[in-house]
């Protein structure tokens, strides 16, 4: 176990009213073909980026079909109109906007009860300037102070509860130069103390968390992959399921819920949408799907459905089995949340088009812009009450509607 270094910086908060800005462009959509990989975080790489695309809907153009699942099916949901640009929040709507901090450079968020917690890390030159900060501020605002730091990267998750902070980053507990990182977990009290670290290869992907226990996908190269489970002190590691690629889990009344991926460009790419026991058992397979959902990022789940983005969009996927969906096309977005029947996420702006902070119906419509302008959008977190989001790579707040 290692201490923490804890001081702190003062970060002041300001409030504002969404100000009307420009028509937020046409989303892309997907070109049709082979999508590539994100960069997979085990071989060394930073949090995956958005996609690029320079493609638009034609003027006239809706929301492409997303190509029949196994089973058929017909094609997605709603999408950026075109022309007369997406229903906006500001302005008229008179959104509360509140800066929480200022000059942070934030690449992942979560919450709690309490607080909004982000981090951020440093990798230019080499494993010997790995360095990393995990901060947090009251969600109601205040000052924001560090809740760890030190030497580490490739911090792509945080999740908190029960009074701690956890997170997997890859660290070189000797030297990098003659042997592989380490991709361990790590978790810290929120308001300071000894930072546990349970000696577990992970893929520093999404994990799940609960009073007992972690739930992880682990590291596959070198590893076995699948997901895997571990107590909060370390011991008793189980594996849960066996298929090496995949993202989640995420966690609900005892199960997890996941997809599993796979295949290559001449039999094609597929996801499954699974589940298992948290406490071990046989997975069930819910849905599986080829050449539609590619490549899935961090997932979220509400509404009876698993949402997730890939390079074509956000997509929906109901915990019925029945056909996957997507929701908005576009690139630049990888994370989302749902909460009170709405799913959140962000679009980054690219090109001439605005960025976008969407709230929408599980199923795409009445979606509406919270937030907009030539921005980049990270993490969204919603509770009962507010909506935080990453901006630019600092903390923002509006009310939840």
């Amino acid at each position: 176990m290692a201490g923490a270094l804890v001081v702190c910086v003062a970060c002041g908060k300001t409030q504002s009213t969404v100000p009307s800005q420009p028509s937020v462009g046409p989303p892309p959509t997907p070109d049709g073909g082979t999508q590539s990989p994100p960069p997979v975080a085990d071989d060394g790489g930073s949090p995956p980026p958005a996609p690029e695309t320079d493609a638009g809907i034609p003027p006239g153009g809706g929301l492409p079909d997303a190509g029949p699942g196994e089973g058929g099916g017909g094609g997605g949901g709603g999408g950026s109109p075109d022309g007369g640009g997406l229903p906006d929040a500001g302005g008229g709507g008179g959104l509360a906007l509140e800066q929480l901090t200022s000059g942070e450079n934030g690449f992942v968020l979560t919450i709690d009860d309490q607080n909004v917690y982000w981090a951020t890390y440093e990798n230019a030159g080499g494993w010997r300037n790995w360095k990393y900060r995990i901060r947090k501020v009251n969600k109601s605002g205040g000052i924001s102070v560090p809740v760890s730091q030190g030497s580490g990267a490739m911090l792509s998750w945080l999740s908190a509860r029960d009074g701690f902070v956890n997170w997997t980053m890859a660290t070189c507990p000797v030297s990098c130069d003659t042997a592989d990182y380490r991709t361990h977990i790590f978790r810290m009290p929120r308001d300071g103390g000894v930072m546990w670290e349970l000696e577990v290869d992970t893929s520093l992907d999404q994990f799940a968390v609960d009073g007992a226990r972690f739930y992880y996908r682990a590291r596959r190269s070198p590893g076995p992959g699948g997901l895997w489970s571990v107590r909060l002190d370390g011991l008793d590691n189980r594996q849960l399921t066996t298929n090496a690629a995949g993202t989640g889990p995420v966690l609900d009344s005892g199960t997890l819920y996941y997809f599993d991926t796979g295949g290559d460009p001449d039999l094609g790419f597929w996801s499954s949408l699974r589940t298992v026991p948290a406490s071990g058992g046989a997975p069930a397979n819910l849905r599986t799907e080829t050449n539609t959902m590619i490549f899935p990022f961090f997932v979220a789940l509400g509404a009876g459905s698993v949402f997730t983005a890939t390079q074509a969009g956000i997509w929906r996927a109901p915990l019925d089995g029945s056909k996957w969906q997507v929701i908005w096309a576009g690139s630049h977005i990888v994370h989302s949340d749902a909460n009170g029947g709405k799913v959140y996420f962000g679009q980054s702006a690219y090109g001439s088009f605005d960025g976008c902070l969407v709230r929408a119906n599980p199923d795409g419509s009445d979606a509406t812009c919270i937030d907009r302008g030539k921005h980049a959008y990270g993490t969204v977190k919603v509770d009962d009450s507010s909506v935080f989001f990453l901006r630019d790579g600092d903390v923002y707040r509006l009310p939840r509607q």
